[in-house]
């Protein structure tokens, strides 16, 4: 495992990243990758197919799903994304893929698409390309590009809500913004806003989900369980308290949304053992609260 996560790191550091904010270069847009699974149009796919501005008009906002076979997070979070990809299976402009590497170690490429919603596309990136792209080096990692290719969002381990606030932010900007506009005054043009419709000259974003504390309804940070601001071991004490109360579930209401991402560290829909762990990590300095991001070691 720690020679694969060498081949990830030199992979990344010689590799194009984009940093939110950016648009796809046209080459980037324009590279193929080999679909082994799911519903397409084509044997292969590239970002551009997406981009009204070389397809004829028809402009989509993409979700980006990238998993290694081998890391156990990608496999245990599949079905959690299940339920957004059925919300947004009919819309015209949203479209879903999962980018995949080292296939049979030890799942194949049809394994893997069987274990999600039947006909999402899976592409193969046998040389981390779009990982490298969109990613900061970590698994399971995601990316959100709107309909000019432009990077609004990345992250890993990642709550559902985040990833419906930005699908319905990007869709209001397609169908009423202008991208390089400045709807609300602030200097910083929409598609480069964290809060395009909110005065946030200083673009604030303390829980580092890439929405604006002008307008997220969530801020404070994952694993900060009592809301003092900081997480330490006080946390890891709410946590067990949690655990052992049997109020673990996403079904409980005794937690608002916001409550339950605080202590669902690892984005499962339970508070386990598992949260317990990644909080030690956060406290630790192993991972930065706020995005939850683990390299295997």
């Amino acid at each position: 495992m720690k020679f694969i996560q060498y081949i990830i790191i030199i992979n990344f550091l010689f590799a194009t990243a984009y940093d939110v904010g950016e648009t796809m270069s046209i080459e980037d847009q324009n590279q193929n990758f080999n679909i082994c699974y799911g519903d397409y149009p084509d044997e292969t796919f590239k970002f551009a197919d997406f981009n009204g501005t070389y397809n004829g008009g028809n402009y989509k906002v993409i979700f980006v799903r990238m998993n290694a076979v081998w890391w156990p997070t990608c496999y245990e979070t599949i079905e959690v994304f299940d339920d957004i990809i059925v919300e947004y299976s009919d819309h015209p402009n949203v479209s879903f893929v999962n980018e995949v590497v080292d296939f049979d170690q030890p799942y194949s490429c049809q394994q893997w698409g069987d274990m999600g919603i039947e006909g999402i596309p899976v592409i193969l990136d046998s040389d981390y390309a779009v990982f490298n792209m969109f990613s900061d080096g970590y698994f399971t990692a995601y990316a959100i590009l709107d309909h000019t290719m432009t990077l609004r969002w990345k992250g890993c381990n990642t709550p559902i809500s985040t990833v419906e606030a930005w699908i319905e932010q990007l869709l209001e900007e397609y169908y009423t913004l202008d991208p390089n506009e400045d709807m609300d005054d602030d200097g910083i043009i929409n598609n480069q806003d964290n809060c395009p419709e909110h005065f946030n000259p200083e673009q604030s974003d303390i829980d580092f989900d890439y929405i604006g504390d002008a307008c997220d309804e969530c801020t404070s940070l994952p694993g900060n369980i009592n809301n003092d601001d900081i997480v330490n071991v006080l946390d890891i004490v709410e946590l067990i308290n949690i655990i052992l109360s049997g109020n673990n579930n996403s079904d409980n209401s005794s937690f608002t949304t916001c409550e339950f991402e605080n202590a669902d560290i690892n984005y499962d829909m339970i508070i386990n053992v598992l949260d317990i762990i990644s909080t030690i990590n956060i406290i630790l300095g192993e991972t930065t609260s706020g995005s939850q991001c683990i390299i295997n070691n």
